[in-house]
């Protein structure tokens, strides 16, 4: 009880050094009893400049400094906290400066890593990697996890942005019109909030909708695209939508037939396009259609592309599969995305058209207009996700991409993981997933270590 009485001591000591007061700083001076460290000293936009904590911690030839010595005398021996309690190891993690936080970055009883601390406190450092509003840059949006209304977030209001491609093939020339949903349960669509065209060839666009948070409808109607099973340029005649949740900050969403699928699927749930609705057939349609995210997973079709996921290229294959579809058996892209969503509506199964996807797999992979690179089952997973989409039974893999991806990558655990440590880390995920679920999930994380 003692030491942590001593320990908010040192805290408030602390604070008050840094935040009582920052102007009359000397440059040069890395720290006055005064005046504690210079108001500047974590803001990346002085990176370079003389108040930057950098610029005293390092020589001209990148080395550290020596001046560094001083800085143990608040921060321990090691700079992982001492009495400052604050570590230069919690944004560092160490004096390589090596990526990735440390490892209890998320543990709350870790007073001197524990990232709630830094986030509150010094949220303007966190930028630097974070984005300037924190919604996602060289690493993830902290929105990912937390909500945007959290006391912590110091930036105020932050526009809300979408990019990404609009996909059957590409479709070049297409109609974006992006609206809210409201919370009228009578017409929950609500008024259009921009517009934007897909302008280059890989059928990508982005729009800014400003200051608006929440549930999106993202509708493309026109356009041309190559189609992937005869190379014809087709006009779009349909319509391909795609719905997210929660719309803040910078957002990447594709919209294509797999999207439009689970667009159909939420629309036609008890209460329409409610937050639980939408987020349900996002992830019910990535799990038994891609095996990935179907909304922010961006379908490659040029088997000539180095440096994407094998997520990419599947969705690529899955799209060109749908345009097989019309060749082996007839059916246009529209009824090809009606007998998914009617498949899946009635059971959450794939149950009549797995035998025509499987199938047209197969001829589209025989197919001389197959520009994928993708040639034989062995090179995709789709075969795999449309077998294994029946029963209960879904691979660790979906499980992960669906569950945990937003704010996990596989790199993030550890070999001696179990079931239980995750719940006590995240006591709701009881709620989503099964025992046997969470064990798949570790086996498959373990296995990309």
């Amino acid at each position: 009880m003692e030491n942590k009485k001593k320990i908010m001591e040192a805290i408030l000591i602390f604070l008050l050094l840094i935040f009582g007061c920052s102007n009359g700083f000397d440059a040069g001076e890395i720290f006055t009893p005064e005046y504690g460290h210079p108001q500047n000293w974590i803001n990346p936009a002085s990176i370079g400049e003389a108040d930057y904590h950098a610029s005293a911690a390092l020589r001209e030839d990148g080395e550290i400094h020596s001046v560094v010595n001083t800085c143990q005398e608040c921060h321990g021996e090691d700079l992982k906290g001492g009495i400052a309690i604050i570590s230069c190891h919690a944004c560092h993690n160490g004096l390589d400066t090596g990526k990735n936080h440390p490892q209890c970055w998320r543990l709350p009883d870790d007073y001197f890593h524990f990232h709630g601390y830094y986030g509150k406190n010094y949220t303007i450092s966190c930028s630097v990697c974070h984005g300037e509003t924190l919604s996602g840059q060289a690493a993830l949006s902290c929105f990912t996890c937390h909500d945007y209304e959290n006391s912590w977030n110091t930036f105020g209001d932050t526009a809300t942005s979408f990019i990404g491609v609009a996909s059957k093939g590409p479709i070049y020339g297409g109609l974006i019109t992006i609206y809210e949903l409201t919370d009228n349960f009578s017409q929950r669509i609500g008024n259009p909030l921009a517009f934007t065209i897909t302008e280059m060839p890989d059928g990508s666009y982005y729009a800014d909708i400003g200051l608006y948070k929440g549930a999106v409808l993202l509708e493309l109607n026109h356009g041309q695209y190559e189609d992937e099973a005869t190379g014809l340029c087709i006009d779009n005649t349909y319509t391909l939508r795609a719905v997210v949740s929660e719309a803040i900050g910078k957002r990447s969403v594709v919209i294509t037939p797999l999207t439009e699928v689970a667009y159909r699927l939420a629309q036609d749930s008890m209460g329409g396009l409610m937050k639980g609705n939408i987020d349900q057939a996002n992830s019910l349609v990535s799990a038994k259609l891609l095996g990935a995210d179907i909304v922010t997973t961006v379908p490659v079709f040029d088997g000539s592309l180095d440096g994407y996921s094998q997520a990419q290229r599947d969705y690529g294959l899955a799209l060109s599969v749908i345009s097989q579809m019309q060749l082996s058996f007839g059916n246009s892209v529209e009824e090809s995305m009606y007998l998914l969503f009617d498949d899946l509506a009635e059971d959450a199964e794939l149950n009549q058209t797995e035998s025509l996807l499987l199938s047209s797999l197969n001829d589209f992979l025989d197919n001389p207009e197959n520009k994928t690179g993708i040639a034989d089952l062995k090179d995709t997973n789709l075969d795999e996700v449309w077998t294994e989409a029946k029963g209960d039974t879904q691979s660790g893999e979906i499980l992960f991409s669906n569950d945990c991806s937003a704010c996990h990558s596989p790199t993030d655990f550890w070999e001696d993981l179990t079931v239980e440590d995750i719940i006590d880390i995240h006591p709701w995920i009881e709620n989503e997933l099964t025992h046997e679920q969470i064990q798949t999930i570790i086996e498959y994380m373990n296995d990309q270590e």
